[in-house]
């Protein structure tokens, strides 16, 4: 298995973003597709344990799960020279370009030199497998493996993993074909994020922003809160949906 080219210091800074593309694109290209099936085997026990929790307050097993959600140091990256500094600089432009200037086709091209800069970083992973979902059209299957392998990541900040990631996965399983993986991973969502109506506005958010291939995922995330005598804590939870009216959700 060929190994990532370090990184020897450019003659000058600007060369340093068109080298972290390049780099990123191998990985994706040469070396994702394999990572991330190692990642997939392990996210499959957290979503598992996710389809059998029937109530919130029995998540230990799903959290545990989570936390025990680690991949083995890849021969891959073996004597690469990471960049962190200029992968947060990167990440940060990246989040301007989306959400100031909502760009994503920019903040795409800037989040992928960031990953690239450091390519064993959660947030730089999961950041850019976000922004693959923001495309037109949208690239489910490479969003997919990213967050399979950003969640498989150590992230000293998420021990099981950003809620975020957990997000995108749904969003990318569901687009991908994968309606019971995006349920399950909907479901991890709600072990832990602090409040009902920051993942009910969520997956109300998926809906309108991808259509039909969300609907059977996100009615049953709901579904579940109403099962919980929950729906009430936000009008985004509530049940029917009010897409069954007819008209996606604003």
């Amino acid at each position: 298995m060929p190994r990532l080219p370090a990184l020897d210091p450019p003659p000058a800074a600007a060369q340093l973003p068109e080298e972290f593309r390049a780099r990123a694109e191998h990985v994706i290209a040469d070396h994702l597709p394999r990572i991330s099936q190692r990642a997939e085997r392990l996210v499959l026990r957290v979503l598992h344990a996710a389809a059998q929790m029937e109530h919130r307050l029995q998540d230990t097993e799903l959290l545990d799960a989570a936390r025990a959600l680690r991949l083995a140091p890849d021969d891959a990256f073996a004597g690469v020279k990471l960049a962190a500094t200029d992968s947060q600089r990167l990440n940060d432009s990246a989040g301007a370009a989306f959400w100031n200037e909502r760009n994503p086709q920019l903040a795409l091209e800037l989040q992928l030199r960031a990953f690239g800069a450091n390519p064993l970083d959660a947030e730089a992973a999961g950041n850019l497998s976000f922004y693959y979902l923001k495309q037109r059209p949208a690239q489910p299957e490479v969003a997919r493996r990213l967050a399979l392998y950003a969640l498989a990541l150590q992230h000293p900040q998420f021990p099981a993993g950003r809620i975020e990631d957990w997000t995108t996965l749904a969003i990318a399983s569901a687009l991908a074909g994968r309606e019971r993986d995006a349920r399950n991973a909907f479901f991890v969502t709600l072990a832990l994020s602090p409040t009902l109506d920051r993942q009910c506005r969520a997956v109300t958010a998926a809906y309108a922003s991808h259509g039909e291939q969300l609907r059977a995922p996100a009615e049953a995330m709901l579904a579940r809160i109403r099962s919980w005598g929950r729906s009430q804590e936000s009008p985004f939870c509530r049940w029917p949906p009010n897409w069954w009216a007819g008209a996606r959700p604003l």
